[in-house]
């Protein structure tokens, strides 16, 4: 089989290039973008649905937010080209304050992995249920300081990310090692702005929770925002190790080296994801997107063949199917030319 023209491989190519991290291109100038996702539980028996979700600027102001469906789905029309973030703060688990970049007529979908981050319901756990670290018992911090982070959780949810801080600092100030308060400071910094801060209280939180990998997934997260590839990936494999089965981890790390080019790399990390969690489907545009840029598009257009078999009522159904088309139309154009 002939290889394709250059001419017809750099038009074609062209197309792909203005993908986001999530392995969705550009279709149309005139439609709109959006981003949807779900939230992931380590209790596989916990009802989230009606949870909040927040949409927020990078300096924590919130935009507008919805609530999760009985299945944890949440989705954000019609959003102009950006840098967003997802915010959930369910009681119960740790915040998680998640960045997803956002282009022109591009959709993206998001997977929010949240911890346990306070006591569980009662003193006794049920045999073989899954360890919680003592630093995520809030009754072992004094009561000033959990009331504080509580209100700071809510704070958070409307939008007023420098009142969250402050409330954070304060229960901090009472109890300088409190684990859910570290996370959550950093979360807010981020939010703000304060980057150097956000890492600081980030690592001070892991050294405190070195069991839990949330701290490290924000810190992944922190570093793709600021374009510190090199400690994502650092930072995402450190994640990696401290939790193998963490599918958000695996996917950190994909993006990172994606970004990095390393494309072979993140297929591994993208196919790990697949393997923990399934039904994290972005993973497969994701995987598309890299197998693109390797000009494996066989590759590519079975990984959007499961995307498509997997979400038959996905938002980004039609554009699927469209990217798919296009991906066949190179492959038909390599064989004939």
């Amino acid at each position: 089989m002939r290889n394709i023209s250059r001419s017809i491989l750099i038009f074609f190519l062209s197309f792909f290039l203005s993908w986001t991290l999530a392995g969705v291109t550009e279709l149309s100038a005139e439609e709109s973008a959006g981003v949807s996702g779900a939230l992931r539980l380590p209790d596989v028996n916990r009802n989230c649905d009606g949870v909040t979700v927040g949409l927020e600027q990078p300096f924590g102001i919130e935009l507008r937010h919805t609530h999760t469906d009985w299945l944890c789905n949440f989705a954000f029309n019609n959003l102009e080209p950006g840098v967003y973030y997802i915010h959930v703060g369910m009681p119960g688990y740790l915040e998680v304050r998640q960045p997803v970049h956002v282009e022109k007529a591009l959709d993206s979908r998001v997977a929010l992995v949240l911890d346990r981050g306070i006591d569980p319901a009662s003193d006794s756990s049920p045999s073989g249920s899954p360890i919680v670290d003592a630093s995520e018992i809030l009754r072992m911090y004094p009561e000033e300081a959990v009331r504080l982070y509580k209100e700071s959780i809510e704070s958070r949810r409307k939008g007023k990310a420098e009142e969250a801080a402050r409330q954070l600092e304060r229960a901090l100030s009472i109890a300088p090692e409190f684990y859910a308060a570290l996370n959550d400071l950093g979360l807010a910094y981020q939010s703000l702005g304060r980057f150097d801060d956000a890492g600081a209280h980030l690592w001070k939180a892991h050294a405190i929770n070195s069991n839990s990998a949330a701290p490290l997934i924000n810190l992944g997260a922190l570093y793709l925002a600021t374009g510190d590839l090199a400690e994502a990936v650092r930072v995402s494999n450190m994640a990696v190790e401290a939790d193998s089965h963490s599918a958000l981890a695996f996917f950190n790390l994909g993006m990172a080296l994606y970004r990095k080019s390393d494309f072979q790399q993140a297929e591994n990390a993208y196919l790990k994801t697949l393997s923990l969690a399934p039904s994290l489907l972005v993973a497969h545009l994701a995987l598309t997107d890299a197998y693109v840029k390797m000009r494996r598009l066989g590759d590519a257009a079975k990984q959007l063949d499961l995307y498509l078999e997997k979400a038959p009522e996905c938002p980004q159904r039609t554009q699927a199917e469209h990217l798919r088309e296009k991906i066949l139309l190179i492959i038909r154009a390599r064989a004939n030319y």
